[in-house]
């Protein structure tokens, strides 16, 4: 099978209206300013998850016995109010896990997986949370592959102790 590749996504640094790459805004001692935690400035940034979350169902549907369904989803327990899209991933047999993702007009990306799971990508998306779009794709990646049986389940976070 081959292994996925993230497409070259040419977007331009996203900066904070004070010219500080997001990523790196908040000194780690004082962290952010109050405010910020009840704004969402330069949502734009996070417009390249559109296309990450475009090759990623491209990829399931060439290495994977799914069958992509665009459109709204009756399954979804909790849809996103502001999707613009949805594409669910299903097994052909009938027997595997669901999978949906819906891309958000915030632009985000929501992962359905299963019944109940829901995760949003980016999961706040505040000026507080700082966040780049490139760490918010590498952990839609990662959900989606580990959704696919593509990568292994992440370790217990108490080890040997829960068996």
């Amino acid at each position: 099978m081959p292994a996925y590749v993230r497409p070259r996504i040419d977007a331009p640094p996203a900066l904070a209206d004070d010219g500080i790459p997001y990523g790196s805004r908040w000194d780690d001692a004082d962290g952010p300013p109050e405010d910020a935690y009840s704004r969402t400035s330069h949502t734009a940034r996070f417009a390249p998850l559109h296309a990450v979350a475009d090759a990623l169902v491209a990829h399931l549907a060439a290495t994977h016995d799914v069958t992509a369904v665009a459109g709204p989803d009756p399954t979804l327990a909790d849809p996103h109010p502001d999707a613009v899209r949805t594409v669910r991933l299903a097994p052909r047999d009938g027997i595997g896990r669901m999978m949906a993702l819906e891309w958000t007009s915030f632009p985000g990306v929501l992962l359905h997986s299963g019944r109940r799971m829901a995760e949003a990508f980016p999961p706040c998306g505040c000026d507080a949370c700082d966040d780049r779009w490139e760490d918010v794709a590498d952990e839609l990646e990662e959900a989606v592959l580990r959704a696919a049986g593509e990568l292994p389940p992440p370790p217990e976070p108490f080890g040997d102790l829960v068996r």
